[in-house]
C-alpha cells in the first residue's frame, strides 16, 4: 500500500514556492494522491516552476483538460509554463471546445512570435484535426556539416571529430 502519513505535510508544501513544493507535487503524484483541490493549488501558484510541473502532472483525460483550462495556464505570463500547457493540449481528449481554443491560441501574436510555442500549438492542432495554418516546416539539418564519425572498439564508444576524439 501507499504510505499516506506524509500527505498533510505535502499538501502544506504545495502552498509554498520553490523546489520543496515541486517535490511535494511529484511525491503526491507518485502516491496517486493528487486530487482536484491539490492540482488547482499548484496550477494557481505564484511560482511558475510549480505551475509548469503541475501541468506536466495532469492526467491526460477530461479531468486534466478541465483543470488545464480552469487554471488559465494556456495564457500564462511565463512562457515556459505556457509551453508546457501547449504540450499538454496534445495529450488530452479531442473536443470541439478544445479545437476552438487551439484555433484561438494560434492567432495570439505572442504565440505566433515564439517558435517553440507555435510549434507546440501546431502539433496540438495537427493531433486534434484543427484546420488552419498548422503546417509544420522542417528546420535546418543541424548535422549536415558535422564531422562526427562513430568509432567503436572493445571499450566505451566515442566520437572522433576533426579536433580529435570526444569521450
Amino acid at each position: 500500500g501507499h504510505k499516506t502519513e506524509a500527505l498533510p505535510a505535502l499538501e502544506k508544501l504545495l502552498t509554498e514556492t520553490g523546489s520543496g513544493a515541486i517535490h511535494a507535487l511529484w511525491t503526491m503524484h507518485g502516491l496517486q494522491s493528487l486530487d482536484k483541490k491539490n492540482y488547482r493549488l499548484a496550477l494557481l501558484s505564484k511560482d511558475p516552476a510549480l505551475r509548469r510541473n503541475a501541468v506536466r502532472a495532469l492526467p491526460a483525460d477530461q479531468t486534466g483538460a478541465n483543470l488545464l483550462f480552469e487554471s488559465a495556464v494556456i495564457n500564462d505570463r511565463n512562457l515556459e509554463t505556457r509551453l508546457a500547457a501547449f504540450v499538454a493540449l496534445s495529450r488530452i481528449p479531442t473536443t470541439d471546445a478544445l479545437k476552438q481554443a487551439i484555433s484561438g491560441l494560434l492567432l495570439d501574436p505572442i504565440n505566433q512570435k515564439d517558435e517553440w510555442l507555435l510549434a507546440a500549438l501546431k502539433a496540438a492542432a495537427a493531433n486534434h484535426g484543427v484546420n488552419g495554418n498548422t503546417e509544420m516546416k522542417p528546420g535546418p539539418d543541424l548535422f549536415a556539416n558535422s564531422n562526427w564519425k562513430p568509432v567503436t572498439y572493445g571499450g566505451k564508444a566515442f566520437f572522433d571529430t576533426d579536433d580529435g576524439p570526444m569521450h
